[in-house]
């Protein structure tokens, strides 16, 4: 039989036992949200450098007159030459993938300036799995650009088609 002294022991020691809980509960709950939230920022920061690398892609054959394709040594290239000096004083720009460790970046070459377009995240750690360039017809060009991010395993492929005067 228990004492009149010794209830509140047992009370104390039950609720002690139910705050511990809820605190291990609320800190689960936390660190879910917590890589859930990394896991959208990573997907995200994929979708973005994909967009951004095709968007500047873009940008240069609305400004070229013509375009090469060349393939070496599992190496894709695409150059487009332009119909006029740019500001940064070339007609000529390359894309092209580039090793580097465990990712594969996407590159744009101007004379002797290298400037990866994808692989330089926080997060997403973005890797282009297929970059191709490859000419439909005489004068269309068509592009496939995908990555993957390291982090969450997740795929984005993105495509444009153009239509300029190949260079031969």
């Amino acid at each position: 039989m228990m004492l009149h002294d010794e209830r509140g022991f047992y009370a104390a020691g039950l609720g002690l036992s139910l705050v511990t809980a809820a605190l291990v509960a609320m800190g689960f709950v936390f660190l879910s949200f917590m890589k859930m939230t990394m896991t959208e920022r990573a997907d995200m920061e994929l979708h973005q450098e994909i967009d951004d690398a095709l968007r500047m892609i873009t940008a240069d054959a609305e400004e070229s007159m013509a375009f090469s394709v060349h393939d070496s040594s599992g190496s894709h290239r695409l150059a487009f030459q332009k119909a006029r000096v740019d500001a940064g004083g070339g007609r000529g720009v390359t894309y092209g993938t580039r090793s580097d460790g465990a990712r594969t970046k996407l590159c744009r070459s101007r004379e002797t300036v290298l400037q990866p377009l994808t692989g330089e995240s926080e997060l997403g750690d973005v890797t282009i799995e297929e970059f191709r360039a490859e000419e439909l017809r005489k004068g269309c060009l068509h592009i496939v650009l995908s990555g993957r991010s390291q982090r969450t395993g997740h795929v984005y492929r993105q495509t444009a088609e153009f239509a300029l005067e190949a260079a031969r």
